[in-house]
């Protein structure tokens, strides 16, 4: 779902197939889909760089601790694309700093941070992201407890 340059830059919504099965992840990417559609909502605003610049704290700060989260399931579970998924988001982290530097001195526009994000996101979300899901899926309900299969809201 990769929006090119020349397609129109919409909201995204919460649709089921963005599920990645673990309740928790989930969650976090819906709030994550939240802050995107704030960025996507303030281009060709009067204040969308005022605006951009605080969603922009937001996302550096929520993405964190959705990664650190992800990363700490990976860590616990073996999970074994634990190093590519952190590298990942490191270069996530990466580019992202790279076009809040260049909204700041004018070589990026609003809209290019808010298609960065989204392409990124979706695709993360529909490859890694849920390789990752199953992954738990599988290894949380062969091994875990009723009682943590409730924590993680996963259907065993």
């Amino acid at each position: 779902m990769a929006v090119s340059a020349n397609k129109e830059l919409r909201k995204l919504e919460w649709r089921s197939n963005l599920s990645v099965g673990v309740a928790s992840i989930d969650d976090e990417h819906q709030l994550l889909i939240g802050v995107l559609n704030q960025l996507i909502e303030a281009r060709d605003t009067p204040t969308e760089y005022t605006i951009a610049d605080r969603v922009l704290r937001d996302l550096f700060a929520y993405a964190d601790y959705h990664f650190e989260h992800e990363e700490e399931l990976m860590a616990t579970y073996d999970y074994p694309e634990l190093s590519s998924h952190m590298t990942q988001h490191a270069q996530f982290i990466a580019r992202l700093r790279q076009l809040d530097l260049g909204l700041s001195i004018g070589d990026a526009r609003v809209e290019d941070l808010a298609r960065f994000v989204l392409n990124w996101f979706v695709a993360h979300i529909m490859v890694t992201d849920m390789q990752l899901g199953a992954f738990l899926g599988e290894r949380l309900c062969k091994e875990r407890s009723p009682f943590e299969f409730e924590s993680y809201r996963l259907a065993c």
